[in-house]
């Protein structure tokens, strides 16, 4: 389904801020698109607003690693808006540069697939629990 708002992708949707951050574009009128890494969080999200995905109006996109090589470049086809939220944590990882090097590689990564879209508007990055963390490892 499409809305007068257009389409808005949202990265991290399964988490806290991500999960309400999908909420707030569907409240606001328009149509998600919620990036997930796979078709079984992807159920979650759709079973939790089932009106939004019945309609059309709520869709995910199945993406397993955001730091691959043109991983959202299918997901941002047709966006007005990007929220990129996602981070990939490995708590386990005590190598700040580890750490930062994948966090990095996943946001420009998206930023690499955004910028090929035509009738992307905004795109909003929002710093993750990674920050916090680097401070604990360094």
């Amino acid at each position: 389904m499409s809305s007068a708002k257009g389409l808005a992708l949202v990265t991290g949707a399964n988490g806290f801020i991500g999960s309400r951050t999908v909420e707030a574009f569907l409240l606001a009128g328009y149509s998600v698109r919620a990036a997930v890494r796979s078709p079984n969080s992807a159920s979650g999200l759709l079973g939790a607003l089932p009106s939004y995905a019945a309609s059309g109006q709520l869709s995910t996109a199945i993406v397993p690693d955001i730091t691959a090589p043109g991983a959202f470049d299918e997901a941002v086809k047709g966006v007005a808006a990007v929220a990129h939220l996602a981070s990939p944590v490995d708590f386990s990882n005590t190598n700040a540069e580890e750490v930062l090097g994948t966090a990095l590689k996943g946001t420009l990564g998206i930023l690499d697939s955004a910028v090929k879209e035509p009738g992307l508007k905004s795109f909003v990055f929002m710093s993750s629990i990674v920050a916090k963390a680097i401070s604990k490892i360094l």
